[in-house]
């Protein structure tokens, strides 16, 4: 968890949850990185996949359990279906098999801690936006589940979960903000109990 309150699997999280498996599937990739990965690794410093005779591109099949392995970690993991449905198309697509991506026909923006804080212009005494302060302020509201949406990441080759929040959230960040007068100190409460507090500035 970061400081803005947002989870993260990481890519180190995916191959624990695959190493702690005991299906066939999950076997089969812990037996190739134990037998043939790591090895070479200590031999060479590096792997290198071995050249495939069809031109690189994997096997429908090979890439269908691929995609039906993802899709169930992602939903424990509490992904949203439809951001799930996106990185299958990714999936299927850097595979070589080009699928049409779905159509996300909600038009309400997805923000995060961080670009509330800019928009509202939430400041931490640096002048950069207070993403912590933002999850403070959330900390205090009513959400509902549907609010609050999951979704998955790649970025420099580490693939992980980030919380999201709908556009309802934004306005009542908003209505909080201007309910206590724009606080100079806004406090939140520890995992351990202890309160504490974000000084801010604002930006408008």
């Amino acid at each position: 968890m970061n400081n803005a309150g947002e989870k993260f699997l990481t890519e180190s999280g995916v191959y624990k949850l695959v190493f702690k498996s005991r299906k066939p599937e999950a076997e089969k990739f812990s037996d190739w990185v134990t037998d043939e990965v790591l090895p070479q690794i200590r031999k060479t410093g590096s792997y290198e996949a071995p050249k495939k005779k069809n031109g690189g591109k994997e096997k429908l099949s090979s890439v269908n359990q691929m995609a039906k392995n993802i899709s169930g970690l992602l939903g424990k993991a509490g992904v949203d279906d439809k951001f799930i449905a996106a990185e299958i198309v990714r999936i299927y697509t850097d595979n070589g098999y080009p699928v049409r991506s779905p159509i996300i026909t909600e038009d309400n923006k997805l923000w995060d801690c961080t670009s509330i804080a800019k928009e509202l212009g939430i400041m931490s005494m640096n002048g950069k936006p207070h993403d912590k302060a933002v999850a403070a302020i959330i900390q205090k509201l009513d959400l509902f589940t549907d609010e609050i949406v999951r979704t998955a990441y790649s970025r420099n080759g580490h693939d992980g979960i980030t919380v999201q929040y709908k556009e309802s959230v934004f306005a009542k960040v908003r209505e909080w903000l201007e309910e206590n007068g724009y606080p100079a100190v806004i406090e939140y409460q520890l995992a351990n109990g202890n309160v504490n507090g974000c000084k801010v500035i604002y930006n408008f």
